[in-house]
């Protein structure tokens, strides 16, 4: 399976939610306070929420595009946002 990448047009910072949140901070679909538009995103306005991935000391970028997992990279988030 490949993986699959976007890129940020817009992004913004929220309120970081509390629901989702496991108590060693690890799993496959955790939270973040971040929200974001693709590229891809064209024909809609749709804020969507990003998600992290974290099995070890690092974790991974992604929103859901569809029932895909579209990966993001943490760097352009900083740089969309003003990092």
């Amino acid at each position: 399976m490949a993986l699959t990448y976007g890129t940020i047009r817009e992004a913004r910072e929220t309120d970081a939610p509390i629901y989702g949140r496991t108590r060693d901070g690890y799993g496959p679909k955790l939270p973040t306070r971040y929200q974001v538009r693709l590229d891809t995103d064209t024909t809609t306005a749709k804020w969507r929420a990003v998600w992290a991935v974290c099995y070890g000391n690092s974790a991974s970028l992604y929103v859901v595009r569809g029932g895909v997992d579209v990966y993001l990279s943490e760097t352009e988030l900083a740089v969309v946002l003003g990092r």
